[in-house]
C-alpha cells in the first residue's frame, strides 16, 4: 500500500518505517524527567532523512485493531536514523516524546500507522509475548531486519549490535 505525504517525492509504503527495538519491563534508560521508563523505538529505513508530518503518524499497543492511540507529532528522523518513544503514560512532548500508554511486561503489538487523505495503513507492527528478562531489550539484528534478538545492553536511539 502506499500514499501521498509531504516529503517530496517519497511514498509512503509498508516497511519505510519499522518497529526496531522495545524495553516492557524494567528498563535502566532513563528518559529527560530522569525516570527509567519502558520504550521503544523507530527506525528509518531510507538512506535519507525522513519527516513525520503531525496528523499523520499514530503508534499503539493496541495492535491494528487500535492503531491511532498516539498522534505522532511532526519529528524528522535522520538518514537510516532511530526515535525513542517513552512508553510511560504522560502523554506529552518536551525534547523527547512521551505516550498516553504503557507498554505491558504481560505482551502487547505495537504498531505504527499511517493515515492521510488518501490512505491509511499500518506501516510495521511487532508483537511479543511475555517479557523475561527485566532491564534486556528486543530488538532487530541488524536494525530494520527480520531477526529479533535479546540484547542484555539496550541501545536506545543507537544502532543494535
Amino acid at each position: 500500500r502506499a500514499g501521498g505525504g509531504s516529503n517530496g517525492s517519497i511514498v509512503i509504503t509498508q516497511g519505510l518505517l519499522k518497529v526496531n527495538e522495545l524495553v516492557a519491563a524494567g528498563s535502566t534508560n532513563v528518559n529527560e524527567f530522569g525516570t527509567a521508563e519502558d520504550w521503544f523505538e523507530i527506525y528509518n529505513t531510507r538512506t535519507e532523512a525522513f519527516t513525520l508530518q503531525a496528523g499523520e503518524w499514530f503508534v499503539s499497543d493496541g495492535g491494528p485493531s487500535v492503531p491511532m492511540k498516539y498522534e505522532l507529532p511532526e519529528v524528522t528522523i535522520p538518514a537510516l536514523g532511530h526515535l525513542v518513544i517513552w512508553c510511560d503514560n504522560l502523554n506529552t512532548v518536551e525534547t523527547q516524546i512521551h505516550t498516553n500508554f504503557a507498554v505491558s511486561s504481560a505482551g502487547e503489538h505495537l504498531v505504527i500507522y499511517y493515515k492521510s487523505d488518501t490512505a491509511e495503513f499500518v506501516v510495521d507492527d511487532y508483537a511479543y509475548g511475555p517479557w523475561s528478562t527485566p532491564g534486556a531489550s528486543l530488538g532487530r539484528s541488524p536494525d530494520g531486519g527480520d531477526n529479533w534478538i535479546t540484547f542484555t545492553n539496550p541501545t536506545p536511539g543507537a544502532p543494535n549490535p
